[in-house]
C-alpha cells in the first residue's frame, strides 16, 4: 500500500507466503505498518489486527464489499470505535496496546503460532511478553526478535474472552 487514499476503505490483505486472507476497514497506516478493524465474515467487527508491510504484502479491494464497508463505517462512528493507536516503532505499539487493552496477540514470520500475552519490554532487539496461555494462566516469559513480528491482534473476542476468564478466577467467581 503506497497511499493514505485507502483509509476508511475495506480491503483484503495477504502475505504471498501464507493462505490467510486478513480483511478489514484500514484506520491508519505508514511505511512499517496497516492498522485494520478486522472483519472475518459479513458485516463482524471483531477487534483490531496490524499488519507488518512486507513486499511479500498483497491487497486488493473485493467491488462486492461495497455494503460491507458502509455498514463497517456506520460501526466505527456509532460505537465510538478507538482509532488513536500512535503506530511508531513496534516498541511504542506494543506498550500502547498493553496499557490500554491489557492482552495482545503476536504472530512471527512463521504465522504458524501465536503469543498471546503483555508486553513488558523491549531488551536487544528482542519484544519480551509476559505469557497467557489459553486457560489464562500466567506463565512466563516469550523473547521474540523484534523485527519476525509481523502480525499484532487484539480487542478481539478470542482476547477479551480470555480477559473474562481472567476476570472470573481473580474475583473467584465460577462458571
Amino acid at each position: 500500500m503506497s497511499k493514505k487514499k485507502f483509509i476508511g476503505k475495506l480491503l483484503e490483505f495477504k502475505y504471498s507466503d501464507k493462505k490467510e486472507v486478513f480483511k478489514g476497514i484500514v484506520l491508519d497506516y505508514n511505511n512499517d505498518w496497516t492498522f485494520l478493524l478486522y472483519n472475518p465474515v459479513d458485516y463482524v467487527a471483531d477487534g483490531f489486527l496490524i499488519l507488518k508491510n512486507l513486499q511479500s504484502l498483497r491487497f486488493s479491494k473485493n467491488t462486492n464489499d461495497n455494503m460491507n464497508e458502509k455498514i463497517l463505517k456506520i460501526k466505527i462512528d456509532s460505537l465510538g470505535i478507538p482509532i488513536d493507536l500512535p503506530l511508531l516503532k513496534i516498541e511504542d505499539i506494543l506498550k500502547y496496546i498493553s496499557e490500554k487493552y491489557g492482552i495482545l496477540e503476536v504472530q512471527t514470520d512463521a504465522l504458524s503460532k501465536s503469543y498471546l500475552g503483555k508486553f513488558k519490554k523491549l531488551e536487544n532487539n528482542c519484544i519480551i511478553l509476559k505469557n497467557l496461555t489459553p486457560k489464562a494462566k500466567w506463565n512466563g516469559n516469550t523473547k521474540l526478535i523484534e523485527n519476525k513480528i509481523r502480525i499484532i491482534k487484539f480487542d478481539n473476542d478470542y482476547i477479551n474472552s480470555i480477559k473474562l476468564i481472567l476476570k472470573i478466577k481473580t474475583n473467584k467467581f465460577n462458571f
